[in-house]
């Protein structure tokens, strides 16, 4: 079996690695995430003592490098306005939010929330998207439910981008009565198709999916796809659907 092994700096502290490799058996079997083969904290290697995770092979990279291959084709910058089409048709935009979609379920079932779904954090295997990480920890900021009431104790965490209302909050020390749970990932996801449909750019991407309506939506974009990334990216997360609501939507069903 094809694998890669990847070597935490020896910086690292102890607790990163624990949480990363826990994140990861907990995903054992898992058809939406990256496997975990092996992991141990003394791998040898050129005269250093390396923390060490082993994994399975991806072999079509990330979900980003698919998006910066394709919009290199389609020779479109990514200011907003210079594409003339979206950068994938909306049947392969519905078979990639369900592909991450079920593998967000995935992980949900194994009472984790992940915080850091991006472009870069889906690799692709065999066409089929899996949650993991490109250059950063695979379930880094993955959160268990706690056995103290049920909830996800967690002060936020992930990439500013993509992070939710409720997390950003919970960074600043403001923690909603709901507190944060599965539905900071749906946002996530809600951001990365709005950037694999249309929106590309930091800036646009951040304006788009916090609904602040700068600039009017090209013409391309059918209201039906606008209409289902405004809800997945809701800034409520009680009006935010889960992710079994994302998937039995109307536009989810073509």
């Amino acid at each position: 079996m094809p694998a890669v092994l990847k070597l935490l700096l020896p910086s690292t502290r102890y607790l990163d690695y624990a949480t990363e490799v826990e994140g990861l058996k907990c995903m054992w079997g898992a058809s939406g995430s990256v496997q975990l083969l092996a992991a141990g904290t003394d791998f040898s290697y050129k005269g250093t003592t390396w923390r060490a995770i082993l994994l399975d092979y991806c072999d079509g990279g990330s979900l980003e490098d698919l998006m910066d291959a394709r919009l290199k084709q389609q020779g479109g910058g990514t200011l907003w306005g210079a594409q003339t089409a979206l950068l994938f048709d909306e049947a392969t935009l519905r078979l990639l939010m369900r592909q991450l979609l079920g593998a967000l379920a995935q992980v949900h079932a194994a009472n984790m929330i992940h915080l850091d779904i991006k472009p870069a954090n889906l690799l692709l295997k065999r066409g089929e998207i899996k949650i993991s990480g490109k250059n950063a920890q695979h379930f880094g900021c993955a959160v268990k439910r706690s056995s103290r009431g049920g909830r996800f104790e967690t002060e936020g965490g992930g990439t500013m981008l993509y992070m939710a209302k409720e997390v950003r909050d919970a960074r600043k020390g403001v923690v909603s009565e709901d507190g944060i749970n599965e539905k900071a990932d749906v946002f996530s996801a809600g951001c990365v198709l709005a950037q694999m449909a249309f929106v590309h750019g930091s800036s646009a991407l951040y304006a788009f999916t916090r609904h602040m309506n700068i600039r009017p939506v090209p013409g391309f974009v059918s209201p039906g796809l606008v209409a289902y990334l405004h809800r997945v990216t809701d800034p409520d997360p009680r009006r935010r659907p889960s992710v079994a609501e994302a998937l039995q939507d109307q536009w989810m069903q073509g």
